[in-house]
């Protein structure tokens, strides 16, 4: 009977030890549950200050299934913003500005306001400017070069390599900033571009290379004929190329799928949209047409699903 008077008093113990630690869990669990955070809008630090181009605006952080009301406050009437589950994740939050009117808003300084259970209001300091050009719902900017991207794609910034004259930033009253690169004409070394520096996390989860693409605006002012390339870079370094033959001169707006890209040691291997950390343009020129000047402007990725 004492051994199993034993046995009787260490089961109960252990199970008081067991059932401890889960409770243990379970209040830990509680306690970590994270509130609505924004951690960064339209590819900013959310307290950076920023503009709106286009009609979208992207925010990333967590726990945004828990946001239910939002709107931009400040002089003038409350603009409500309206959610849109199927383009929004936990950690995206998407709003497309409704058309506005000069009559019915006033443009400057905003606070855009999070509201939601079981947490209060999330308030962001937002800088609200007149729409310019619009762009596709959920357009996610990699770079437009002035200030709406993940900072302007990468701590580097922008740089050139190859056949090129000149390179940089550059800029004209109609079109705002945007980058620019000059080849001379010289087939030597065969390629010349830019590059992105690598950018961080951009917060996109979409694996399938045909659900998102890759757009951007390009000026390329050379022979017709001229091959232009699109390089996505994931986070290993393996490049994948689009090519584009340019038929006119002047801005012209460029779509591809991830599904166009290819990788030169596997034709039949595909880029992630989720992993892609870094961009190239070039001019293939080993097809022998040029000289050629090339803009790049509004290179973002866009949802398709």
């Amino acid at each position: 009977m004492k051994k199993l008077l034993k046995v009787s008093l260490v089961f109960p113990f252990l199970s008081f030890i067991f059932f401890g630690l889960m409770s243990c869990e379970e209040d830990d669990t509680i306690e970590q549950d994270p509130n609505v955070e924004v951690k960064s809008v339209n590819g900013l630090d959310k307290n950076a200050g920023f503009g709106i181009q286009g009609d979208s605006i992207v925010l990333l952080g967590q726990n945004f299934d828990k946001v239910t009301n939002a709107s931009l406050i400040g002089e003038g009437n409350p603009i409500e913003l309206v959610i849109n589950r199927a383009l929004n994740t936990n950690f995206r939050l998407i709003f497309i500005l409704p058309n506005l009117e000069a009559s019915d808003v006033i443009y400057g300084n905003k606070q855009l306001v999070l509201s939601g259970a079981p947490t209060g209001d999330e308030m962001i300091d937002f800088d609200l400017r007149s729409p310019g050009r619009q762009f596709e719902p959920g357009a996610i900017f990699i770079s437009n070069f002035d200030g709406l991207g993940y900072d302007e794609a990468g701590a580097d910034k922008w740089g050139c390599y190859g056949s090129q004259t000149s390179s940089g930033q550059t800029a004209d009253d109609d079109y705002g900033n945007f980058i620019e690169f000059i080849w001379d004409g010289n087939p030597d070394p065969g390629y010349g571009g830019c590059f992105s520096g690598t950018f961080p996390a951009t917060g996109i989860e979409e694996v399938n290379p045909a659900n998102m693409a890759l757009a951007l605006d390009a000026n390329v002012n050379g022979a017709v004929g001229t091959l232009f390339s699109v390089i996505a870079q994931n986070r290993a370094g393996e490049q994948y190329t689009a090519d584009i033959t340019v038929g006119e001169d002047g801005w012209q707006e460029f779509s591809l799928t991830f599904a166009d890209f290819r990788l030169a040691s596997d034709p039949e291997a595909r880029i992630k949209p989720s992993e892609v950390g870094q961009m190239l343009i070039a001019i293939n020129q080993y097809t022998g047409v040029g000289p050629a000047t090339v803009h790049v402007d509004n290179i973002r990725f866009v949802p398709l699903n």
